[in-house]
């Protein structure tokens, strides 16, 4: 089966939520959140701190960030529009030295007197950023800095995934970025990949969270896994972007799926990256709940695919997929496929028994493991089951929000720590 692998019955690898005491009673802070990647129904990330921030006090919570997408779902509380004039320059060819011009602090903070008075008016105990946008989270962090405030980070990828400056100058960015994370009073990494990179690189002090899903998923039976859900087709699922390389894995699976006889569902709005083939089924992205819904109604397992080759690959080194969460809560079983480093693909590796993880750069050992998916009845449900359960273990959306809860509150709190 070569590195087809399905960790055995049981699961003594399991990670769950890492250990924090039980959440006290401290009150709940204040929370500016000032940030590029707000809290809304729009992206993976916003879903992240929409879901995270959903039943926090509406009058302990304002939001300052850009406009929120037309549409999108939002939390109770303000949103203040803070767009930031230099946004426009960092996706454009000259990205490099704006981002270098960032780093060495040359770019001034616009609009100040609004942004003062809107926080006077607030009264924040903490200031919140993500560490995915410098304009914006060294605003966070200078606000936090000035107002003498506790700052609390959230890191989903790491900080120079997305803006680099040209490598001799990569100094100067990780030491304006590394004095941010040890400003802050806490870091939220998401996932332990990230904790060790975010101490080993910026000698920060860091938590692990690992973002649930929404309370309202559905879970099914996985007993039904038994057949697939529409008889004489077996239908893989993959729901999401197709960005930053899963393209690539998707179409050089085609010609396995083909081989297997297996229908490869993709909802995205990006279906236009992939190539024709019979074995693909293109979809619209659908709404996270009518999403769900369709997953369980029509789809007989689940995929995530990471590129074995990719420029982005250190990214996959130590983020985590927002799917994944969703995918391990369904009940579906779900097929993972990759390189080892890959985050994703490291948490089948350290769940037995909760995913059928293939690690082979090698087509035959990807098209033995789709046979075995189609074809083995009992290997379905076990995996379903086995996904099930570490989702109740990891991905409670309870359990999450009181930890989330708790590190805001003992991010003002030193005394608690």
């Amino acid at each position: 089966m070569g590195n087809a692998t399905l960790r055995a019955a049981g699961h003594g690898g399991a990670i769950p939520f890492v250990a924090v005491s039980e959440p006290s009673e401290l009150p709940l802070p204040r929370v500016l959140l000032l940030t590029r990647e707000i809290p809304q129904g729009a992206n993976a990330g916003s879903q992240q701190l929409l879901r995270a921030f959903r039943d926090y006090p509406a009058d302990r919570l304002l939001v300052v960030g850009p406009a929120p997408v037309a549409g999108a779902e939002l939390l109770g509380c303000d949103y203040l529009d803070y767009p930031l004039p230099v946004k426009r320059w960092i996706d454009t060819r000259f990205h490099t030295w704006v981002n270098l011009a960032n780093a060495l602090g040359l770019i001034p903070q616009p609009r100040q007197a609004w942004l003062r008075e809107k926080i006077d008016r607030f009264q924040p105990d903490l200031v919140v950023t993500v560490m995915d946008c410098f304009s914006y989270y060294s605003i966070a962090a200078d606000v936090a800095r000035k107002r003498r405030l506790p700052l609390l980070t959230i890191t989903m990828d790491r900080p120079d995934s997305f803006e680099r400056v040209a490598h001799r100058w990569r100094g100067v960015q990780f030491d304006r970025i590394g004095r941010i994370y040890r400003q802050a009073a806490a870091n939220l990494a998401v996932s332990r990949q990230m904790s060790v990179w975010l101490r080993r690189v910026f000698r920060a002090r860091t938590e692990v969270h690992y973002f649930a899903p929404s309370a309202d998923i559905p879970r099914g039976d996985p007993a039904l896994c038994k057949s697939p859900r529409t008889p004489g087709r077996f239908v893989l699922a993959y729901a999401g972007s197709l960005e930053y390389g899963y393209e690539r894995q998707i179409a050089a699976l085609l010609p396995e799926l083909e081989a297997a006889g297996i229908t490869l569902r993709v909802y995205s709005a990006h279906t236009k990256r992939l190539p024709a083939s019979p074995a693909l089924d293109l979809r619209s992205f659908l709404p996270v709940q009518e999403l769900w819904r369709e997953l369980l109604a029509s789809g007989d397992a689940l995929l995530l695919p990471y590129p074995f080759s990719h420029e982005d690959a250190t990214l996959y080194r130590t983020h985590f997929p927002t799917k994944l969460s969703e995918y391990y809560t369904l009940g579906l079983p779900i097929f993972l496929l990759g390189p080892s480093y890959a985050t994703g693909i490291r948490w089948g590796l350290d769940h037995p028994g909760s995913a059928l993880v293939v690690t082979d750069n090698d087509p035959a050992a990807w098209r033995r493991a789709l046979l075995r998916l189609k074809e083995e009845p009992e290997l379905r449900v076990q995996l379903a089951n086995g996904a099930q359960q570490i989702a109740t273990e990891s991905f409670s959306p309870a359990a999450s929000h009181r930890q989330f809860h708790h590190s805001l509150a003992r991010a003002v709190v030193p005394a608690a720590k």
